[in-house]
């Protein structure tokens, strides 16, 4: 595998994408979706967990998608 070259902005919640996001797929994947409304993070963050089993902590779900709507986000 390539050596991972991109990572995801420093903020609050920055520490959650790192740990959880990248167990499953590179910040590149993130990075490059177009910049999508907070409805799109809820739903993709969702389906990571109820779909593909990500372990992210009910709790940490609202940092989460706050962070990628303020950094990645409409």
């Amino acid at each position: 595998m390539p050596k991972e070259t991109a990572a995801f902005k420093a903020g609050p919640g920055s520490e959650i994408a790192k740990n959880q996001c990248l167990i499953c797929h590179s910040a590149e994947y993130v990075l490059t979706q177009p910049r999508l409304p907070r409805a799109f993070w809820e739903a993709n963050v969702a389906k990571m967990r109820d779909k593909y089993g990500a372990l992210l902590p009910k709790d940490q779900v609202p940092v989460l998608v706050d962070y990628l709507v303020q950094t990645y986000g409409k």
